[in-house]
């Protein structure tokens, strides 16, 4: 009887997760980042450059800010002429 209501009422336990959205969009670039700075540290500055390049978005202008602020800080001025 239980499944019968389950059934008829729609819940299969599934959760739909919609992956075009602002916010998914922006984890999906950061953790992208995340993971190519673990293997490639050397390359943060590019690897920054095209994380800011990925977020498009109006929601996403924070995010895509202060990583452009973190590239323009002083500690990445210096580190870049070492």
């Amino acid at each position: 009887m239980l499944i019968v209501v389950l059934l008829a009422t729609g819940t299969t336990g599934c959760t739909v997760v919609d992956t075009n959205t602002p916010v998914q969009r922006a984890v999906t670039a950061i953790d992208d980042a995340l993971a190519q700075m673990s293997n490639q540290s050397d390359k943060w500055r590019d690897i920054l450059q095209n994380t800011i390049a990925k977020l498009t978005d109006q929601a996403q202008a924070t995010i895509r800010n202060e990583l452009t602020d973190l590239m323009q800080s002083p500690d990445a001025r210096i580190e870049s002429q070492l």
